[in-house]
């Protein structure tokens, strides 16, 4: 396989957020990320302020986020030798194989909450960081007016770039394909999703 590119700055997405997402989307959004660096029980009081202070949206935005990936070029020609296992069990007929060539992550995730107006809101989290750093998971930072940064020991992946490979057996080689699109590759698995930038483009979202 080719040598992976580590930490590339994501700086397309530098300071981009999300639109205004429902208190609830945003909440899941943000339990998911707090459930990965093992602070589940934050959430809840982190919520209850945002209740309580009548947010009704939050927007999302991530610093310093980098990215992990392999030239897709140099992937097509380590495919050159290769070719399906027909006796494995995840191929047959019909099936889509899609290949991850890209991880993006991010060690923080800002949160800026706003009412029903749009107008930012303030939140007093002061008991809140300090119960978080005493469980040394998650730190919180003010950033501007309305805004908090949840920060984590370690950065974590909020998306990955997928390519779609297919295999001719008249031509015994791979051909790949761009995603240009979210995809749901688990049955079963909704995708929820908040584009950073213009979704038009095809930027980053988070999953």
């Amino acid at each position: 396989m080719p040598e992976i590119r580590r930490n590339e700055r994501m700086t397309d997405i530098a300071g981009k957020e999300t639109r205004g997402l429902d208190l609830k989307v945003g909440m899941k959004l943000l339990e998911g990320f707090f459930s990965a660096i093992g602070a589940e029980l934050g959430i809840n009081k982190v919520g209850a302020e945002y209740q309580r202070k009548a947010v009704g949206k939050l927007r999302f935005s991530l610093k310093n986020a980098t990215r992990d990936s392999v030239d897709p070029f140099a992937f097509g020609e380590a495919l050159i030798p290769c070719r399906l296992n027909e006796r494995q069990g995840w191929v047959a007929p019909g099936n889509r194989y899609f290949v991850t060539v890209g991880v993006v992550r991010s060690q923080a995730i800002t949160v800026t909450a706003e009412d029903s107006r749009s107008n930012k809101v303030n939140v007093d989290v002061g008991e809140i960081a300090h119960v978080l750093d005493a469980h040394g998971k998650v730190a919180i930072e003010h950033g501007g007016e309305g805004s908090l940064t949840y920060k984590g020991k370690d950065p974590l992946a909020f998306g990955v770039e997928l390519v779609e490979m297919a295999y001719s057996d008249d031509e015994q080689k791979f051909f790949i394909s761009g995603v240009t699109n979210a995809k749901k590759i688990r049955a079963g698995t909704i995708v929820e999703r908040a584009f950073i930038g213009d979704p038009d483009q095809g930027n980053v979202f988070i999953l």
